[in-house]
């Protein structure tokens, strides 16, 4: 699973709003786990990717060894946050509110 992550996020092509995914193999007593670990992590963060949400498999893989995980992207993130909180963010290049529950003015 890790080697299509790698392909997914080289670049940061693959754009989505929210990914929902269990990891495996969190045993970081075995080096290559931590490093596939590690280098999702680090290409989900320069993609842009946060997580909202972490919880241990209790079903399977011993009860510790699958995480499923619930990432955001930071557009999304900004883009709730704008909505929920009744912000007036002006987009620079229309001069017009981004949120388009808001009036100009």
């Amino acid at each position: 699973e890790y080697s299509m992550f790698e392909d997914l996020l080289s670049n940061c092509s693959l754009k989505f709003k929210s990914l929902n995914i269990e990891l495996h193999g969190n045993n970081c007593s075995q080096h290559e786990a931590c490093e596939q670990h590690e280098a999702f992590f680090n290409a989900m963060d320069r993609c842009g990717y946060v997580i909202v949400s972490k919880e241990t498999n209790h079903w399977g893989c011993d009860g510790y060894m699958c995480v499923e995980y619930t990432f955001i992207s930071m557009a999304l993130a900004w883009e709730e946050f704008v909505y929920s909180h009744a912000c007036k963010v002006v987009d620079h290049h229309t001069s017009r509110p981004s949120n388009p529950g808001l009036q100009a003015g």
